[in-house]
């Protein structure tokens, strides 16, 4: 593994902690900055349909398999995915029991 990737791992350890700390349980958590929020999904088995509003969504722990009108997507850890208008959706999230999947949102 090479230096960057260590730390990367390191980093997005860290802030699993953290954002585990704001959000103990499955819910969508909001910060104390305006448009600044933290989900947390449990559930790999649930199919959630959600309508995606403006904004920028990190995703920190898991990832999320979605369907973007006809399209399939699917992103992990790292990745992160930019909507510019409402946009329905329909996603499952990646996850396993001590491993929540965890995504910072921040809307615009």
């Amino acid at each position: 593994m090479s230096e960057v990737s260590a730390r990367l791992n390191h980093d997005y350890a860290m802030l699993s902690q953290k954002l585990l700390q704001h959000a103990p349980k499955a819910g969508l958590y909001e910060s104390d900055i305006a448009g600044l929020s933290f989900a947390r999904r449990d559930d790999p088995e649930r199919r959630q349909n959600v309508l995606i509003a403006p904004g920028v969504g990190l995703m920190v722990q898991g990832g999320k398999q979605a369907v973007l009108g006809t399209r399939e997507i699917e992103y992990h850890r790292g990745q992160y995915l930019v909507s510019c208008v409402d946009m329905p959706s329909s996603f499952r999230v990646i996850c396993s029991p001590d491993k929540p999947c965890l995504t910072v949102i921040l809307r615009l």
